[in-house]
């Protein structure tokens, strides 16, 4: 039907053949392409109707219609959207239609014919890329024979490729770890559509903050004009001078906060610490505090030996604090590592201070500037982080701890 629509092309009935081009446009296949060009007796390859063909068609078919150029180009861009001819195409077109253009096909053209980008080169290149994913261009240029401009284009254009440096991760996971990631991400999230649950979770790490930040050397790069002398950058260690931070916060904010000047922690130390916890929470959390003064609050920190060991589980019995239990090896899911260390560090670079009591005030005033709602978004972003635990069975992943 649409073949005979298309060899009529208007010679009766204008007006309804043209009602009927809009649907043709619309409905046009690759077989009803190949059946109207072969009763119409247009040049086209056999098999070879891509987009681009059946437009050339449809502008041989409205040209033959007396159809304007700008409505040609309106009815293209209707159908065919972003990849419709460009209004400079069809005008060029529609002249080698009046010229005496049968062929829908590309005209064969001039030039030297391609023999860099063959299909024998690129299965040349993925082969040896597949056999050492590390090589450099040079390398490869070696293996192959091929220039360096082919190689690369090779790469970017013909296997779509590109090589990026891999991704840091605290841990090789075995088998087990992946399983107890999981396990400990769906007993947490059981829990955390308990209501009210969440509000008595009590999440804890400590890291330590130097006087001395270098900045990292990506970012020392500056706009330069021409004649200009690169920045250097002295290499910097950090400061033997430093600080540990021991932090406690909930969904509504900071709990409680300890500066450790000298050494590090032990159990005792950590045992210390959660006394003034307990003291911080009667103060600040009225309502986690109950009149047996046990703390109805729930405890999260990483497994650290001073976290894990007797004198703490002991004092932890005592006191009546329940523990939510963390897997080994994830920092992803615990919400200092993920969210309240690296952000006070990052407003940290470039840094230097004069006294540990300079780097400490600075570092509480940061985090008493953190808004109210952001604490809250944490906590949400640790229930997505276990959902995308548990996606990934147990391995680590990246994306989700932005609050």
């Amino acid at each position: 039907m649409i073949a005979s629509v298309l060899i009529s092309f208007g010679l009766r009935g204008g007006d309804l053949v043209w009602q009927r081009s809009s649907w043709f446009l619309a409905t046009i296949s690759a077989d009803t392409v190949k059946l109207a060009v072969q009763m119409a007796g247009l040049q086209v390859d056999p098999g070879d109707v891509p987009v681009k063909v059946r437009q050339r068609i449809c502008v041989w078919f409205l040209w033959k219609l007396d159809r304007a150029t700008p409505a040609i180009v309106g009815d293209l861009q209707a159908v065919f959207g972003g990849t419709a001819l460009q209004k400079s195409q069809v005008c060029n077109l529609l002249k080698q239609f009046r010229q005496g253009r049968t062929r829908m096909s590309d005209l064969p053209r001039c030039g030297r014919p391609r023999s860099a980008r063959v299909p024998e080169n690129v299965n040349k290149v993925k082969l040896t890329v597949e056999a050492d994913r590390r090589s450099g261009l040079y390398k490869l240029c070696e293996e192959t024979g091929l220039s360096y401009g082919t190689t690369q284009r090779i790469l970017k254009k013909d296997l779509h490729m590109k090589k990026r440096a891999a991704k840091g991760i605290p841990h090789v996971l075995s088998q087990d770890q992946r399983v107890r990631r999981v396990t400990l991400c769906r007993q947490f999230l059981r829990n955390a559509r308990r209501p009210g649950w969440l509000r008595h979770v009590i999440t804890a790490d400590e890291s330590w903050f130097y006087l001395e930040n270098p900045h990292p050397v990506t970012a020392s790069k500056e706009w330069l004009e021409p004649g200009m002398d690169c920045p250097q950058a002295p290499a910097c260690s950090r400061s033997s001078k430093k600080a540990l931070l021991i932090a406690f916060f909930d969904q509504q904010g900071l709990v409680y906060r300890h500066w450790i000047l000298r050494g590090s922690v032990n159990s005792d130390t950590y045992v210390y610490v959660l006394r003034l916890l307990r003291l911080a929470i009667r103060n600040r959390r009225k309502e986690m505090w109950t009149k047996r003064r046990r703390l109805p609050y729930l405890l999260h920190d990483d497994n650290a030996s001073p976290h894990t060991c007797g004198n703490t589980l002991d004092f932890e019995d005592r006191t009546g604090i329940e523990r939510v239990p963390h897997p080994a090896y994830s920092p992803d899911l615990a919400p200092c590592d993920f969210f309240l260390f690296p952000f006070l560090k990052r407003q940290l670079r470039g840094k230097r201070f004069r006294t540990v009591l300079e780097l400490t005030t600075f570092v509480d005033e940061l985090i008493g500037n953190i808004p109210s709602n952001v604490w809250k978004k944490v906590f949400t972003c640790w229930v997505a982080c276990c959902h995308k635990c548990i996606t990934f069975a147990g391995r680590y992943f990246e994306g989700m701890h932005n609050p």
